[in-house]
């Protein structure tokens, strides 16, 4: 069984005047599920710079994605305040934490797997001369409602995230900074907005506070002076599709495959999907990893959701 929290990165700048990396055998992130799935810690395993060279941020989001329109809405869901080694306290493997209880609320495009259920309405009736058959005449006539469902991860934190670590400058006075440069200006965020900018912080014609665009494409190295170090992270998380939907099938197998074969051929389905998102993550594909995560609950659906058809039938006596 695959991790609850599986980690792809996307893109890594580190600055010419930072020589550190990490070892290969090293991740840069590992991370973890508390409170049954809502909260996510993450340890970042990189060095923190003093405070004169650098603060880092971090910025959680949530991949709200509309499959059918082939659109991913990524919603700030949590962040931290600017961070700097402080004398006494660890300089690598510190942990952030983020609530992620937000994400279950959040609307969810899903794509439709709708089904018609039949009613069949038969009207017996002794002046009925329809149709006979060995003596009862029978007046059949059929209807049809169509059920058009979205499937949801009820009460889950299960999807596809992406993490933004950046470790940014403090504001220098004598560098031209180019548009879509980032400082730290005090306790928050400044950007660039014209080129060879030597303006004061406080001249809003040249500086704005950050956005989290902002931040996405400074953390990508793109500008003039890239940051110190950045990440672009894409987190899945299957909590839910382990010690729910793939827990619940197999209990239902005793753990025992000659128990049940429907039940055991299900919980190996489930498995395998499960593995195939890990690794479209892996291979930076993060859209079908969540695809393949919503495709699981799809697979799931013949054991826990119950479809009914009623056929309800009308006597009419004289």
């Amino acid at each position: 069984m695959v991790k609850e929290v599986e980690f792809s990165n996307e893109s890594e700048v580190l600055s010419n005047l930072e020589n550190y990396s990490n070892a290969p055998d090293q991740p840069l992130y590992t991370g973890h599920i508390e409170d049954d799935g809502v909260t996510l810690k993450i340890k970042v395993h990189v060095p923190l710079l003093n405070e004169l060279a650098s603060q880092r941020k971090l910025i959680l989001f949530y991949g709200s994605i509309d499959f059918d329109s082939k659109l991913v809405d990524y919603i700030n869901i949590g962040e931290t305040a600017l961070d700097y080694r402080q004398t006494g306290n660890a300089v690598t493997d510190r942990e952030y934490t983020f609530d992620i209880s937000r994400v279950m609320i959040i609307p969810r495009k899903i794509y439709s797997t709708g089904g018609t259920s039949e009613i069949t309405i038969e009207l017996y009736t002794y002046e009925s001369n329809l149709s006979t058959d060995y003596g009862s005449k029978t007046l059949s006539v059929p209807y049809s409602i169509n059920n058009d469902v979205k499937y949801e991860y009820d009460r889950s934190t299960d999807g596809v995230y992406r993490l933004i670590m950046g470790d940014f400058d403090p504001w220098v006075s004598t560098r031209a900074y180019g548009v879509g440069d980032i400082v730290v200006n005090g306790t928050v965020l400044s950007v660039s907005l014209i080129d060879e900018n030597l303006n004061v912080m406080t001249t809003t014609e040249s500086w704005a506070l950050a956005t989290d665009d902002d931040i996405l494409n400074y953390s990508r190295g793109i500008t003039k002076y890239p940051p110190v170090r950045a990440f672009i992270t894409d987190i899945m998380i299957s909590r839910y599709s382990k010690y729910k939907l793939i827990r619940e099938s197999i209990m239902s197998t005793s753990f025992k495959g000659y128990d049940d074969d429907t039940a055991y051929e299900l919980t190996l389905l489930l498995q395998n999907l499960r593995e195939r998102a890990k690794y479209k993550l892996i291979t930076h594909k993060p859209i079908d990893a969540a695809y393949t995560l919503q495709t699981l609950k799809v697979a799931s659906s013949p054991q826990t959701d119950v479809a009914k058809i009623h056929t309800y039938n009308i006597k009419y006596t004289t």
